[in-house]
């Protein structure tokens, strides 16, 4: 990614009212935000050749057996490596995500979210 260009991410959140404030937050930091509420809509979204530079996933998506690390996984098959920043409530599912990304736990400090989106955007590709 050029850094003349802003940065795009996909955001997963099935909480409307936290998608909702996360996405203003986020793009008033000039980072640029698809948002979905599932993620068979953000990977239809995907398919479709949506861009991405990093993935901002809920690791619990409601009452779907789909969740954020099972979707990040999805489109890495499609993308290749891609960054990813998981949310989560349950501090039990920590550890387990922590290999596929960086996790942070909910109630989100919107600042600490955008830091660590800019560090995983300016971290390599394994």
């Amino acid at each position: 990614m050029s850094d003349n260009i802003r940065p795009e991410i996909i955001l997963v959140e099935d909480d409307e009212l936290l998608r909702y404030a996360l996405e203003k937050f986020i793009s008033s930091a000039g980072i640029m935000v698809s948002s979905f509420a599932d993620a068979e809509s953000a990977l239809h979204a995907v398919e479709d050749g949506c861009p991405a530079d990093l993935v901002v996933a809920d690791l619990m998506l409601g009452q779907t057996k789909q969740h954020g690390l099972s979707l990040v996984q999805m489109i890495r098959m499609r993308r290749g490596e891609i960054p990813a920043v998981f949310i989560t409530a349950f501090e039990s599912l920590v550890v387990h995500a922590e290999a596929h990304g960086t996790v942070l736990l909910k109630p989100i400090d919107p600042a600490i979210l955008v830091t660590e989106i800019r560090l995983r955007l300016q971290q390599p590709s394994p």
